[in-house]
């Protein structure tokens, strides 16, 4: 009887969590100029066909609601996946922002990748999971190489972000706080 009790409890502390069960992907950095563009990709892993919900937000968090479809809902089948531009997707228009994928299947992956129209600057990140923390290993400045860091918030409310530069050796050598807008 006891053993029922255990499991009965911990079936309860599970089910919320599976309830709530659902992806959240974030595109921090998205492109479309008429020199540079952005191509985003969502995986689906699962054994069933999934339903995709893409929204593009400009840098100050407005919903971009002008020449384009926004947002955009996609159905990708079990096991596949939907890698398009970002002019594919929400229509073709000048765009500097990020977009933010939600679906009610847990388990969805994402990537994007940044180039310009002569493909001689490429860069592609998968999506990055929410964190208070976290900490790039390499930043470099050099005369052809440049590190570029974009933080979003997805969050309704505006955050306070403390950013800290150190040196190779460990020794701080600047530090900034900035408050980032709600979405």
């Amino acid at each position: 009887m006891r053993w029922r009790r255990v499991v009965l409890l911990t079936l309860m502390a599970l089910g919320p969590s599976v309830l709530r069960a659902q992806s959240v992907l974030t595109f921090p950095r998205v492109v479309s100029t008429s020199g540079s563009f952005t191509g985003i990709a969502v995986g689906n892993p699962t054994p069933a066909q999934a339903t995709v919900t893409l929204t593009a937000y400009l840098h100050d968090g407005s919903l971009v609601s002008s020449a384009i479809a926004n947002p955009v809902t996609l159905r990708i089948p079990a096991g596949g996946q939907h890698a398009r531009l970002f002019t594919e997707l929400f229509g073709s228009i000048a765009f500097d922002g990020w977009v933010q994928a939600t679906s009610a299947t847990s388990g969805l992956t994402g990537f994007a990748l940044n180039g310009n129209s002569g493909l001689t600057d490429l860069d592609g990140v998968g999506s990055p999971l929410p964190a208070s923390e976290s900490l790039l290993p390499l930043v470099a400045e050099y005369s052809v190489t440049k590190t570029e860091i974009t933080v979003v918030n997805a969050n309704n409310e505006a955050a306070s972000v403390t950013l800290s530069l150190y040196s190779t050796g460990g020794g701080s050598l600047a530090s900034k706080t900035v408050s980032v807008p709600s979405r």
